[in-house]
């Protein structure tokens, strides 16, 4: 069910505006002559739906990887990477560093980068290669409560549907 994949301020996508935009899309797809895969497509239902509700500031989140995914023709202020793990190989990678190269494929130019613990050396590198603003590694989460110096954040309160994402 995608409308519990987008929402604009805590409400989400009714389900006739997510029926319309899905089939807007598979139109545009047919006349265009190309085929999305779904995670495409819901890319697209979301950012014409963010457009049509005119929001200033979006949280994307990117499928299984980062440099070729669909979400990654945004310019973000900030880019997040909070693990990487030996999963979605047969796209990403068979190594943990070759699926943090294409998961560091996000990163843009005066993005500020975010990096959970334990995530590899390799993306501080990346980040300041492409001339990230700023390149935080943030420490273990304990708890409900989280702070951190350069963030000054506390008591974070996010309206994620499933398990992972609280994590991410």
């Amino acid at each position: 069910d995608i409308t519990e994949c987008i929402a604009v301020d805590d409400q989400q996508i009714s389900k006739s505006d997510a029926a319309r935009l899905a089939k807007e899309v598979m139109e545009d797809e047919s006349m265009r002559g190309v085929k999305l895969s779904a995670f495409d497509r819901l890319t697209v239902v979301a950012f014409r739906y963010f457009r049509e509700r005119a929001v200033a500031t979006a949280v994307v989140e990117c499928g299984m990887g980062g440099r070729l995914d669909s979400t990654n023709i945004v310019h973000p202020t900030v880019c997040v990477i909070t693990s990487v793990a030996l999963d979605h190989m047969r796209f990403l990678g068979d190594t943990v560093e070759e699926i943090a190269r294409e998961k560091g494929g996000i990163f843009k130019g005066g993005a500020h980068v975010i990096l959970g613990p334990g995530t590899p050396a390799l993306l501080d590198g990346m980040a300041t290669e492409v001339g990230a603003a700023t390149v935080t590694r943030l420490p273990e989460v304990e708890g409900e409560l989280y702070r951190d110096t350069a963030l000054r954040l506390a008591r974070l309160v996010l309206p994620l549907v499933g398990g992972e994402a609280v994590e991410e």
